[in-house]
């Protein structure tokens, strides 16, 4: 049982580490997490947006767990040509698993299918 709870431990201490790296960066407006099915995206989005949020910052989280996107949608065309024109991203559709919004497209609402 101590070998685990360390472990959690020094899990926890390393996502806030990555969170205060994101916080000391005022230009950091989008983080992407991604990685093959079941290796626990979700699970690490919810505690890396908790340690944001202690640190002062106001994240949103998008999960495909209850924000599925069909990758024929032209929803997803829109956001990965956003993100190519307004930010220099550029988005594989087939390996992309988005969890946020830039601040300036949450304000805009051009993204959002739930309208």
């Amino acid at each position: 049982v101590n070998l685990i709870m360390t472990s959690e431990a020094l899990h926890e201490k390393k996502i806030a580490q990555i969170a205060d790296s994101i916080s000391i960066k005022e230009d950091i407006k989008l983080v992407l997490i991604a990685g093959p099915s079941s290796s626990g995206k979700t699970t690490f989005a919810k505690r890396l947006s908790l340690q944001l949020k202690l640190n002062g910052l106001k994240p949103v989280t998008i999960s495909v767990d209850d924000y599925f996107v069909d990758m024929d949608c032209t929803l997803l065309a829109k956001i990965a040509e956003h993100l190519q024109s307004d930010h220099g991203f550029f988005m594989d559709n087939s390996k992309t698993v988005l969890y946020g919004q830039c601040e300036e497209c949450i304000c805009k609402k051009e993204l959002c299918c739930h309208e």
